[in-house]
């Protein structure tokens, strides 16, 4: 059979052409294709038939590899459409979140009722409005510029000097010298105010002259006459005398004096270490042996104190050594000095002489 070709527009009551393929236009097409007469032979098919092997009149296109294939929900017919976008909603054209909108229509003026208004923030336009921020501090200091300069003062007012009426007794103060100055002296009966002052300009001129006469402090005086005799009672020619202490002073060769015996020189020396083996013990200095003196000196390698007293020596009343220290004593006897350690094995040297 050979192949017929068959172009069909579909268009909507108004003459216009279908828009893009939906399945339910597609039915459609199919439908109206299957009412139409086109000629050929075979097996003719009604909506909803099945058969493997499709022959006679059927819609068919070719797909893929030339295989003519019936139309199908699985295998629609290939529809190319295009779609005009101009003025379509699209995300290029989707403005950000949080835009701003502008609404022109929107009326200037919208009056809210008084009961919807609870709080009133004024725009910036608004001038001389009354806000937290042009509120003055508190204890502020205004200034009124309309105030008069100055103000009238009416009334009854009193002289300018004022009696005064004072209960307790008034001190007055004269100054260093109590001086008193009147500028003119009061008119008194007799003028004995105007001799007054005749008087006290003499006495004044009196007074210069004795100060010009005096002599000045710690000024020496010479007595003229030759002698003076002096009379009464006196004490023996030799006074006893108490001192505090007695200065030095020359002695002459005269007396009896006390001779000093001769130094008796020393014969020898000796020497020993002492060592403390408990803490706490009392140790003999050395063995019994006739001395006159001993040093005693406490070991450099000490890291304790030594105590230095006699057999009942210890840390609570003996002489207390550190490392290095020494002490001298005059005995007779090593046995005669003990030692004793707060640390153990620590202990002294000792230098005697004989």
């Amino acid at each position: 059979m050979g192949k017929q070709t068959t172009r069909v527009n579909i268009d909507d009551e108004l003459g216009s052409t279908i828009g893009p393929a939906t399945e339910a236009k597609q039915d459609d097409i199919i439908a109206a294709i299957n009412a139409l007469s086109i000629g050929g032979g075979g097996t003719q098919y009604t909506e909803g038939d099945t058969d493997a092997t499709i022959t006679g009149t059927a819609f068919m296109w070719e797909d893929a590899a030339n295989t003519l294939v019936s139309v199908s929900s699985t295998k629609p017919l290939p529809v190319s459409a295009s779609i005009d976008t101009t003025g379509l909603a699209t995300s290029a054209k989707q403005l950000a979140d949080n835009h701003n909108v502008t609404v022109s229509n929107h009326p200037s003026e919208f009056p809210l009722p008084a009961a919807q208004i609870t709080t009133l923030t004024p725009p910036a336009a608004i001038t001389g409005f009354a806000t937290s921020a042009k509120q003055l501090a508190d204890n502020h200091n205004v200034t009124v510029s309309n105030f008069p300069a100055s103000q009238a003062v009416t009334g009854t007012f009193y002289q300018a000097t004022q009696p005064v009426s004072i209960a307790a007794t008034v001190t007055v103060d004269l100054g260093a010298n109590n001086d008193v100055t009147l500028a003119t002296l009061p008119d008194t009966a007799g003028g004995s105010l105007a001799a007054m002052t005749t008087d006290l300009a003499a006495i004044e001129v009196l007074l210069t002259t004795i100060e010009g006469n005096q002599l000045a402090d710690s000024h020496n005086v010479t007595i003229d006459n030759a002698s003076i005799a002096v009379t009464g009672t006196f004490w023996q020619a030799t006074q006893p005398v108490s001192l505090a202490t007695v200065p030095s002073h020359e002695v002459t060769n005269a007396g009896t004096f006390a001779v000093q015996s001769a130094i008796t020189p020393l014969t020898s020396c000796g020497s020993g270490v002492t060592t403390v083996t408990t803490a706490g013990t009392q140790v003999a200095l050395g063995s019994s042996t006739a001395i006159d003196s001993v040093t005693i000196k406490a070991l450099s390698t000490n890291t304790g104190l030594i105590y230095v007293g006699t057999s009942t020596v210890s840390s609570a009343d003996g002489f207390q050594l550190s490392a290095g220290d020494s002490v001298s004593l005059d005995v007779d006897n090593l046995t005669d000095v003990y030692v004793d350690s707060a640390v153990d094995t620590e202990g002294v040297s000792y230098l005697y002489i004989t």
